[in-house]
């Protein structure tokens, strides 16, 4: 289990250009287990009701309609076929009427148990060195998508981003396409 972050895309390719990495997230981080480990759901919060997101977007309007255009023209020029155009989140994860933040593990748990994520999975990286207030990071992953699985000499991938089955035959790829 593991994970490589976007902002380590130039130790890949030099070309690529991205923001710096977020203080105390690692730029990968890679484990290995015997098999998956159901996680004991966090105690019940003492806050009732829904929570609140105050989340800021990285990019402007304007800036993430630039990258959609350019990504088009991209592939219009047959420099690409797919991109996965993404950006960051930021912000507090308040509980109802302004009460204590809600830790991750509990997020992780409400995420959980109101979405069908068959390889979700929660991390948590702990405090950087140095933290003054002893925050740290965590990650709450609820994807629907398997990147892959060991089964013996086999891999197997499951992805969802933009993918179709093939037909039996080129007219049918091309239905399908369409």
């Amino acid at each position: 289990m593991g994970f490589v972050t976007y902002e380590s895309a130039a130790a890949f390719d030099r070309a690529l250009i991205t923001r710096r990495q977020a203080p105390g997230v690692p730029a990968a981080w890679f484990a290995l287990f015997e098999g998956p480990e159901e996680a004991a759901p966090p105690a019940a919060s003492t806050e009732s009701g829904r929570a609140r997101f105050a989340l800021s977007a990285s990019v402007s309007e304007e800036e993430y309609l630039a990258g959609v255009a350019a990504i088009r023209e991209a592939i219009a020029r047959g420099e690409t076929y797919q991109a996965n155009w993404t950006y960051r989140l930021r912000g507090s994860l308040a509980a109802p009427e302004g009460g204590a933040s809600l830790p991750p593990l509990e997020l992780f748990a409400r995420l959980r148990a109101r979405q069908d994520a068959p390889y979700a999975a929660f991390l948590d990286l702990g405090a950087p060195a140095g933290a003054r207030d002893g925050a740290g990071a965590a990650v709450c992953s609820v994807s629907p998508e398997l990147f892959f699985s060991r089964r013996g000499r086999k891999l197997l991938c499951r992805p969802m981003k933009g993918t179709a089955p093939r037909g039996r035959s080129a007219e049918e790829d091309l239905g399908l396409a369409e």
